[in-house]
């Protein structure tokens, strides 16, 4: 079983500090996980975690089937199509206009249904996926969405050409190396390349849930302060956002010639302000009816 193998842990991922709070040690499946915020930039992450080679046993074996017992259904992989292929012609219309023609790679494309959407609004977009669910890449394949299946930090990405665009949509969580993606992405753009991210907003999610939810397979948590200060110390800058929905981050970012680290002071603090505010009542409630 995953959880038997061996942790390691690591430094910030985004600042390379080791001084961290444990915000949690339990994740929403039950399983004895610890989450972290770093004191310096307010990066939120599994910490200490499987390696790479385990978490690919993780998705291939045991992710789908804990994922089904958890929601208490069977994955409909048309259903998720249908669902994505919605949420790319939503992004579409909101960051397309940014878009430039040419190759547009998804990191975490799952059935495919965010790529045919956005190809569906653009049809000069030549699509490419990497997805590490079997499944998930078969049937993409099969929808006419070319995919490589595997771990995004396993694959030989130099088997690919320049992008035009690079897209990441609930995905970012996932991967076990957000840095060292920022830096790929930043590589292997043209020149004013964009950058698509839409991910979970992990203090507002927690906020409007009234407890800290975390889960095995997002080794690493955003909030919009976090995110936007690691685009920026990566070479990237944020043109354009969609705040429209509570739980999620949306926005596009341009490569830039810029690496220049920005720790936001005011991060940490007010980051853990937001935490410990719902832990408290919760706590209290604990208290108070047992």
């Amino acid at each position: 079983m995953f959880l038997k193998e061996e942790l390691k842990s690591y430094p910030c991922n985004m600042c390379s500090e080791k001084d961290f709070k444990t915000i949690s040690r339990r994740d929403r499946y039950g399983f004895k996980v610890q989450t972290v915020i770093c004191k310096r930039c307010s990066l939120i992450f599994i910490d200490p975690r499987m390696d790479k080679e385990s978490y690919n046993d993780f998705y291939q074996q045991t992710y789908r089937p804990l994922l089904e017992e958890y929601k208490g259904k069977k994955v409909d992989h048309q259903k998720n199509w249908d669902n994505s292929f919605k949420i790319g012609l939503e992004l579409g219309q909101k960051f397309l206009p940014f878009f430039r023609k040419g190759k547009t790679l998804e990191i975490g494309s799952s059935t495919g249904g965010v790529l045919a959407g956005l190809k569906k609004l653009r049809a000069d977009l030549d699509i490419v996926g990497i997805e590490p669910s079997l499944e998930e890449s078969n049937f993409a394949c099969k929808a006419g969405i070319p995919t490589t299946t595997g771990l995004f930090e396993n694959i030989d990405t130099g088997l690919f050409s320049r992008f035009s665009n690079i897209i990441t949509v609930r995905s970012l969580n996932h991967l076990l190396d957000p840095r060292t993606f920022f830096e790929w992405c930043h590589k292997n753009l043209d020149d004013s390349g964009m950058l698509l991210i839409m991910v979970l907003d992990f203090l507002n999610f927690c906020e409007r849930k009234g407890k800290i939810l975390t889960q095995i397979d997002h080794p690493f948590m955003f909030s919009g302060i976090s995110l936007k200060n690691f685009l920026d110390s990566v070479g990237f800058t944020v043109i354009s956002e969609d705040l429209s929905h509570p739980d999620y981050i949306k926005l596009i970012a341009k490569k830039d010639g810029t690496f220049s680290p920005k720790v936001d002071s005011e991060a940490y603090p007010h980051s853990l302000a937001r935490l410990n505010s719902f832990n408290f009542f919760n706590s209290l409630k604990r208290r108070l009816f047992q």
